[in-house]
């Protein structure tokens, strides 16, 4: 059996069958439902077994990034009108911001020692993909600290 062939046969031995999710982070959406029965509805859909949890590094590294960003962000438009801000997110922050899905898409990988699950991947990857302006970006950033307060909440993050 040639080295492709094992590797095939393992693949389809270790292959899960896939959980979908729906990202429920909609820009057009109320800020007030996005924060709150949204936040919650998203992080009810996200495994929370013992041997799919996401660990508390693997979403430090993606989350923490985020806000690292967004800090960034409000530190330097804090004093500009929302026209300037719009300016300064696409000039400096939208590139930072939207290299995140290549990197949680890296973390996501099969074959990875640490493999962030995939269900995480899709709600970081799609959200992402979603935000298109500097007031979008603002709403998913707290979107997401949202969520991550819910998955700490229903113990859905592992150590």
């Amino acid at each position: 059996m040639s080295n492709q062939q094992r590797h095939k046969q393992r693949r389809q031995f270790s292959d899960k069958p896939k959980r979908t999710i729906e990202v429920l982070f909609d820009p057009s959406k109320e800020a007030s439902s996005l924060l709150d029965e949204l936040a919650e509805q998203q992080a009810d859909q996200m495994p929370g077994d013992r041997n799919n949890k996401i660990t508390k590094s693997q979403l430090r590294r993606v989350f923490g990034e985020l806000k690292d960003i967004y800090n960034r962000f409000t530190s330097v438009t804090a004093s500009v009108d929302e026209a300037k801000s719009e300016e300064m997110y696409q000039e400096r922050f939208a590139a930072p911001f939207k290299m995140l899905r290549s990197k949680v898409a890296y973390a996501t990988r099969s074959g990875g020692t640490s493999k962030m699950p995939s269900e995480y991947g899709t709600l970081f990857q799609d959200g992402i993909k979603k935000v298109t302006n500097a007031k979008e970006f603002k709403l998913y950033v707290l979107h997401t600290e949202a969520v991550v307060g819910f998955l700490y909440g229903k113990d859905k993050v592992g150590s």
